[in-house]
C-alpha cells in the first residue's frame, strides 16, 4: 500500500507533528520509519516496536521529563500506542482523501471550536469519558495512536516538543477523531 500510494515520499526526517502541521497548509506526504525524526512518534504509531526503556518511563525519567521514576513509569504505563505493525503513514489534508477515508482525523484549533465539536459528539454519543492526556507526545500519542486504539475522541493541550518543532500557537489545542465519528 505504501509503495501505490500516489504521494511522494520523503528522503530526509522529518517530525511526525510537523507532517500534521504540514498536511494542516496543504502538503500531503509519506512516511516510513527512516523519515521520522522523533522515534517516540514511530513506536506510538506502530512503526517501531516499544523498547524496555519507553515502557518502563526510564527515558522519560532519565531525560527529566518527570519528577521521579515512579511518575514516569505510571505515565509510560497509560500511553496507548498502535498495537499494530505498519511500514509508513499518510499524512494528507482531509480535501486530499479522495479514493479512501483516513483512518483518524486530527484537527489544531482554538478551545472554542474544540467545544463546539465535543458539543456535537455530545448530542449523539454523550460525554467523552476517557480523555487521556499528559501533554506529552501530544499529536503522535493524544491525537493519533490513543484515537486510533480506543477508537475514541481525544483532545490534546499539546506539547512543549510539537509546539517548538511544528509552531503551533499558544491558543491552538489538538483533538484527534476517529474518522467514522466525523459527521457527529
Amino acid at each position: 500500500d505504501y509503495e501505490k500510494s500516489s504521494i511522494s515520499g520523503r528522503s530526509t526526517t522529518i517530525p511526525y507533528c510537523t507532517a500534521v502541521r504540514n498536511a494542516s497548509e496543504g502538503k500531503s506526504i509519506k512516511l516510513h520509519l527512516n523519515n521520522f525524526a522523533c522515534l517516540s512518534a514511530a513506536r506510538a504509531l506502530g512503526l517501531m516496536e516499544t523498547d524496555a526503556g519507553s515502557l518502563s518511563g526510564k527515558r522519560h525519567s532519565d531525560m527529566g521529563v518527570y519528577e521521579n521514576i515512579l511518575v514516569s513509569r505510571n505515565i509510560a504505563r497509560d500511553m496507548v500506542y498502535c498495537a499494530h505493525s505498519v511500514y509508513g503513514v499518510e499524512i494528507r489534508p482531509l480535501e486530499d482523501y479522495k479514493e479512501c477515508n483516513p483512518d483518524i482525523l486530527i484537527l489544531v484549533t482554538n478551545p472554542y471550536n474544540a467545544m463546539r465539536i465535543i458539543q456535537g459528539h455530545a448530542y449523539t454519543k454523550g460525554q467523552l469519558k476517557n480523555i487521556k492526556m499528559a501533554g506529552m507526545q501530544a499529536v503522535c500519542q493524544e491525537c493519533t495512536s490513543y484515537v486510533h486504539e480506543r477508537n475514541e475522541i481525544n483532545l490534546s493541550m499539546l506539547c512543549s516538543g510539537t509546539r517548538c518543532v511544528s509552531q503551533w500557537s499558544k491558543d491552538e489545542l489538538g483533538i484527534g477523531i476517529p474518522f467514522q465519528q466525523i459527521d457527529d
